[in-house]
């Protein structure tokens, strides 16, 4: 069997053409935008790490400040969330640990 190459051109308008595939891009753009921003919500463990460590010196510099004043105990509640913001990032980093 003899075989020819046989070269055309399909001229479509554009219109046609963007109607087809428009929405398609359209829905990967989407996705590849929520992806991109998931990602960047998503801190490395020693970013999140360090700032929470900040957030805990900050808050202890604060309720070393305001001893024995009338703001000690909103110095305190601070300490004890940053602590507890600590604490959390500390645990999420373990277990994705364990999961790798």
């Amino acid at each position: 069997m003899k075989t020819f190459d046989v070269t055309a051109t399909i001229a479509l308008p554009l219109a046609i053409i963007v109607e087809a595939v428009g929405p398609e891009i359209s829905r990967a753009l989407i996705a590849f935008r929520r992806e991109e921003a998931k990602a960047k919500q998503a801190k490395a463990p020693e970013v999140a790490l360090r700032q929470a460590v900040a957030n805990v010196v900050k808050a202890l510099n604060g309720y070393e400040h305001a001893r024995q004043s009338a703001g000690e105990r909103a110095a305190f509640d601070k300490l004890i969330a940053s602590s507890k913001g600590l604490r959390a990032v500390f645990e999420e980093i373990q277990s994705k640990g364990r999961n790798q």
